[in-house]
């Protein structure tokens, strides 16, 4: 199932799981799409193949859920304004591969994700990163596109997904 979370405002899912499976076969396989100010998660699981949760914009909260996915896992936050008061925060989540996506990760890297717009704003917090995150952990979008403007941070987060990451 793929959804797309799309109201003005106050979301709230509770354990609910989404899943898109189209596989690699399809290239970006989006479980869950967010266009939702003020949504929050709680408890959920988002199963992909790319870009897994897309979180377009506005602010959204993610805590204790879980996301299994391949190659993208955060099609991050699309804040385009630096004046916008929007961003994507993930607390006590487990980040960690698709079954499929297993037997093959050391020949596919595998990162949180990368800036989809120039001010893109995401925390990363107390969360369960699994080894098949890269040590550099994002990536930069078509060369180094926004690496000046947008801000990425983990704090506090566990697992050998970590890396050495200068900002945890």
């Amino acid at each position: 199932m793929f959804a797309t979370i799309h109201a003005d405002h106050n979301f709230m899912a509770k354990n609910i799981g989404f899943q898109n499976s189209a596989g690699a076969i399809k290239h970006q396989a989006v479980a869950l799409l967010v266009q939702c100010d003020q949504a929050v998660f709680y408890n959920c699981q988002m199963d992909g193949y790319q870009d897994n949760l897309y979180s377009l914009s506005h602010c959204q909260f993610y805590r204790d859920c879980t996301i299994l996915s391949t190659v993208d896992f955060i099609f991050a936050q699309g804040r385009k304004e630096l004046k916008d008061a929007s961003g994507f925060v993930l607390q006590n989540c487990v980040i960690s591969g698709a079954q499929d996506y297993l037997p093959v990760k050391g020949r596919i890297k595998t990162y949180l994700g990368r800036p989809w717009e120039q001010f893109s704003r995401t925390l990363i917090m107390q969360s369960q990163l699994d080894d098949i995150i890269r040590p550099e952990g994002w990536m930069p979008w078509n060369l180094n596109m926004y690496l000046d403007t947008l801000w990425y941070a983990e704090f506090g987060n566990r697992g050998p997904g970590t890396g050495r990451r200068p900002d945890q």
